[in-house]
């Protein structure tokens, strides 16, 4: 869990002066039994076809409310995939928490994958663990309601379980861009980046995706660098209300010669043909993915799995 503090600023890699040095060993456990759920939250199930689904009807009906208002406000404007973030919307569909701190639901398992990474001596499995940190964070995205624009200049400081530090600050209003810097325990790694969202209406859906970088840095100097899938949401004026991620997402490490190309939705439609086509043949749940693992550019292993459920190399 994610406790909001105001810690004093984490720099580099050094700890704080006093700081007491923790064992990442004795850190990293297994969740408890207790804790687990499907999904962690309550009014999500996986949908027939894969992806989250939305079950809550309150909350469906209250959105579909406000998606038949802004179609007919906005009209063709919508319907052509302008950006939707800079339209008000009523603040029935918030949630009480600004963007900043919902960034970090996607970190929830930092203290567990990228500890893990830090221990790791073999670049290729710490390279694994950091992949893993990612795509486990993706089920957390599923969520009904919006969070309320940062101000520019609007900051936000929390710290885990595990003594993980993060730093967040709004740096642009237009577009809205977000910095961010996480601090490992002991400094034994850290993450940091700034994301720029973009989303706008497609027919009965949202498409979205955060465009900047994501390194995750470690003491010997080596550098992972990653980004995100698309991220849609279909059902919002008819059907069943589903989120899934689509589209590619690569991992890099320079200094060992590593990569990783992974393909979300590898079955989604991406042209008028390959959509024809489709009804034809057997698809894969969209919330399955499948890529490779290289180094020095030959395939070590490939990597496929579902990010709801399960992560093989």
């Amino acid at each position: 869990p994610l406790s909001s503090e105001n810690p004093r600023l984490f720099i580099g890699f050094s700890r704080m002066e006093g700081e007491k040095k923790i064992s990442l060993k004795a850190l990293v456990k297994a969740w408890p039994e207790e804790d687990k759920t499907e999904f962690g939250f309550e009014s999500v199930v996986r949908g027939q076809y894969g992806g989250c689904k939305f079950v809550a009807k309150d909350g469906l009906s209250l959105n579909r409310q406000v998606i038949t208002h802004l179609v007919k406000s906005l009209g063709k404007n919508i319907m052509e995939g302008k950006s939707i973030i800079n339209i008000s919307l009523p603040v029935t569909i918030f949630e009480s928490r600004s963007f900043l701190e919902r960034m970090t639901d996607h970190w929830a398992y930092a203290p567990l994958y990228l500890n893990k990474a830090a221990m790791e001596s073999d670049p290729v499995e710490r390279f694994k663990w950091v992949v893993a940190f990612m795509v486990s964070g993706l089920h957390r995205g599923c969520r009904q309601r919006k969070p309320f624009n940062p101000i520019l200049g609007e900051t936000y400081q929390g710290s885990y379980d595990d003594g993980s530090r993060v730093y967040i600050e709004q740096v642009s209003h237009h577009p809205p861009v977000s910095q961010y810097e996480v601090y490992g325990p002991n400094g034994t790694w850290k993450m940091h980046g700034y994301n720029e969202y973009k989303a706008s209406f497609r027919p009965n859906g949202i498409v979205g995706h955060q465009y900047g970088p994501n390194r995750v840095e470690f003491k010997d100097g080596t550098v992972i660098e990653y980004t995100m899938p698309q991220v849609r949401v279909s059902g919002m004026v008819i059907g069943d209300w589903l989120f899934w991620w689509t589209g590619p997402t690569t991992f890099v490490d320079k200094k060992n010669n590593l990569k990783a190309e992974i393909n979300f939705d590898p079955d989604a439609a991406t042209s008028v043909m390959s959509y024809a086509t489709s009804f034809f043949k057997t698809k894969m749940p969209c919330d399955y993915f499948k890529g490779t693992l290289t180094k020095d550019g030959k395939e070590i292993c490939p990597i496929d799995g579902c990010w709801l459920s399960k992560l093989k190399f």
